[in-house]
């Protein structure tokens, strides 16, 4: 009687981390997806941080710098990636 106890307590706490890890995907899938529209060339990035630059980015700064990162390495197949993450988040 314990052990089936335990086992649904653990198989309830699995699921719910699995839909919890979906839904963080499908939410960095969306915040990426936004920073990469709204990219600007002159916003801050990873190399050159102006001081009083004004950030166009919608992720702020930290959607400036991965924007830039994502579309300097990868190119517009970046946006491939994001909605790869969404599809996974999405099947979990």
């Amino acid at each position: 009687m314990k052990s089936q106890i335990l086992i649904k307590i653990n198989d309830f706490i699995k699921n719910r981390l699995i839909e919890l890890s979906g839904v963080l995907l499908i939410l960095v899938s969306i915040f990426l997806l936004a920073s990469i529209i709204s990219y600007s060339p002159s916003d801050p990035n990873f190399i050159y941080t102006p001081e009083n630059a004004k950030i166009k980015n919608i992720g702020g700064y930290y959607g400036s710098v991965i924007s830039d990162f994502l579309l300097q390495s990868l190119g517009l197949i970046s946006i491939f990636l994001v909605f790869n993450f969404f599809y996974w988040g999405t099947k979990l």
